[in-house]
């Protein structure tokens, strides 16, 4: 995993060298290689953080990053997504998703598991909160390796019934 996300950010650093093309000023340059510099550390530091993932179960994971969503705290919801992914977290994304969190009591219910219909990945499920009418509300989480990693699937944030959540497994095999 370490060699993906080194290629990357390799990738990314020749991308940005070759945006800046061949400059004239000295600041230009400078800023394109403080640039580098920090995604490069932010790069490292999501290496860091993924191998601290591995003893995370998914209701932890879940419950950290909605935590971190409810609080606002965007370095901790960095933390645990995918590091790349964390590379491309903002505040408009906290202020896209943080409704979803809103009237949350801080607790997950359960988690139950699914195969990804896209990519085949497994997926937990996490029920933490109940919306109305037999709906609730679950947010999906991606199974990488050994990680687990919050803002899983396309759509983080899924509503459904409790009769649909209660047709997925409860282990993943």
């Amino acid at each position: 995993m370490k060699s993906l996300l080194l290629l990357t950010c390799a990738a990314i650093c020749i991308s940005l060298f070759t945006q800046c093309g061949l400059r004239d000023s000295a600041k230009e340059v400078k800023e394109a290689r403080n640039a580098v510099e920090k995604m490069a550390a932010e790069l490292t530091e999501a290496i860091e953080t993924a191998e601290q993932q591995k003893r995370l179960t998914p209701d932890e994971v879940a419950l950290k990053a909605l935590t971190a969503l409810q609080e606002n705290d965007l370095d901790a919801l960095k933390k645990t997504v995918q590091p790349t992914l964390s590379l491309y977290l903002d505040e408009d994304f906290l202020d896209h998703n943080k409704r979803n969190v809103e009237e949350w009591d801080g607790e997950i219910i359960e988690v139950r598991f699914r195969k990804d219909d896209r990519t085949g990945l497994p997926q937990g499920v996490a029920h933490f909160k109940n919306i109305d009418d037999g709906r609730i509300m679950v947010h999906i989480l991606d199974k990488m390796g050994e990680n687990w990693y919050a803002m899983g699937g396309a759509f983080s944030f899924e509503e459904m019934t409790v009769e649909e959540f209660q047709q997925l497994d409860v282990s993943m095999e």
